[in-house]
């Protein structure tokens, strides 16, 4: 949690962020980022889950592939057992 008058100049690596502050610099959550008013984000972020509030000042990027790679494993080995077990 980055409360609203935290202010860092870091690349952020979590599970969850909830952020009402201001960061500069890249976000990578495994779970979800939300970004709540009035935060301030200057990066990129990679999360399978975004929240943007209106009134969030967001500049940069987001990939939210994670999810999808998911998917795709847990199919993968659904499809490892049919065949294994035919």
């Amino acid at each position: 949690i980055v409360g609203e008058s935290a202010m860092l100049n870091a690349d952020v690596t979590v599970n969850t962020l909830i952020l009402s502050g201001e960061i500069t610099g890249n976000i990578e959550a495994k779970t979800r980022v939300e970004i709540h008013a009035p935060a301030k984000l200057f990066g990129n972020i990679n999360t399978p889950v975004l929240i943007i509030d209106e009134g969030v000042v967001f500049e940069g990027s987001c990939t939210m592939n994670e999810t999808v790679n998911k998917t795709v494993s847990i199919l993968e080995k659904r499809d490892k057992e049919v065949t294994t077990s035919a």
